[in-house]
């Protein structure tokens, strides 16, 4: 087997529907049934179905209890039989030469050992889709300003050496169980770069990648990206100052929320230029609800203690 495509699945039966169809459009020289597996790993006790016939597809489910993406993706990487392993959200539709192209990637270029692909807001409505095509701050991997060095891939879409991701024992489960969305990228790029692994971005392997839509869905999200991230600054004894972070202690979220201002002001200075007044300040809004929502997940419930961790709950 080649190529792994590894999914967990969470309550999203309608979008992993059309990620599945997508999957079995894939143009691609690879034979799809013989060189392709496709592991969907669903973290809940409900079993799921899939009623649709996906002719071209090497379909496996695996269902165990919800635990959340970190351990999913690590039920697939125990299963995988596939060379490389690649990720994708359920909530995500692959463009129809993704595989194709982030394979060749990895042929093309035998010392990489990860590639993130590009990853781009789906055409919806709305205004917090709307504000997630703006900022978009999931596009391409996270890399250093000065350097342009990969410091961590997006899960969303990307793809590993199966022997090195199961080198360093995969994702972080104990950091990261039941943190949905989390930190748990950061964590596995922070810890293949201490292996002196290599990273590279395919900008040709896309992704469309549906974003939540309500404003409970919208702050739920960033306050668990404040959670991850702590969890691996926590986790891996990491100095917050060094990737230009606040220190830990919950006493910094007031100077934290009072920088808010210059935040925003620094935020609409730069990405709302040609914008209508009206459309500033929806930007603004959701901005805000940014801001606070992640600072709330970093400094407030992001402390770990492995005694409650099994308890942490979306």
């Amino acid at each position: 087997m080649k190529v792994t495509i590894a999914i967990p699945h969470f309550r999203s039966e309608e979008s992993l529907g059309f990620l599945l169809h997508s999957l079995n459009k894939q143009r691609t020289k690879l034979d799809t049934k013989k060189e392709v597996e496709i592991i969907i790993v669903n973290d809940e006790e409900k079993n799921i179905s899939i009623s649709d016939n996906f002719e071209r597809l090497n379909l496996k489910i695996i269902s165990q209890k919800h635990q959340g993406p970190a351990v999913a993706r690590n039920t697939a990487l125990r299963e995988a039989g596939g060379e490389f392993i690649f990720y994708l959200d359920s909530d995500s539709i692959p463009r129809i030469d993704w595989l194709e192209n982030l394979y060749s990637a990895f042929i093309k270029n035998s010392r990489v050992d990860s590639i993130g692909g590009r990853v781009i807001p789906s055409e919806r409505r709305g205004y917090a889709n709307e504000h997630f095509n703006l900022v978009n701050d999931l596009e391409k991997p996270k890399m250093k300003k000065d350097t342009s060095e990969i410091v961590s891939i997006i899960t969303a879409n990307c793809g590993f050496k199966t022997a090195a991701l199961r080198s360093i024992g995969g994702f972080n489960e104990d950091a990261f169980r039941f943190v949905f969305p989390g930190g748990e990228d950061m964590d596995v790029s922070y810890r293949l770069m201490s292996k002196n692994c290599h990273f590279a971005y395919e900008p040709s392997a896309i992704v469309e990648h549906f974003y939540p839509q309500g404003i409970l869905s919208f702050v739920k999200k960033y306050k668990n990206y404040g959670v991850g991230l702590r969890r691996h600054i926590e986790f891996n004894n990491i100095n917050p100052g060094v990737i230009n972070q606040p220190p830990l202690s919950p006493y910094f979220f007031l100077p934290y929320f009072f920088r808010m201002p210059l935040s925003l002001g620094k935020f609409v200075k730069k990405m709302c230029q040609n914008q209508s007044f009206i459309k500033i300040l929806m930007h603004s809004f959701f901005f805000s609800i940014r801001y606070i929502s992640f600072g709330y997940g970093y400094f407030i419930k992001g402390k770990y203690n492995p005694k409650f961790n099994n308890e942490f709950k979306n």
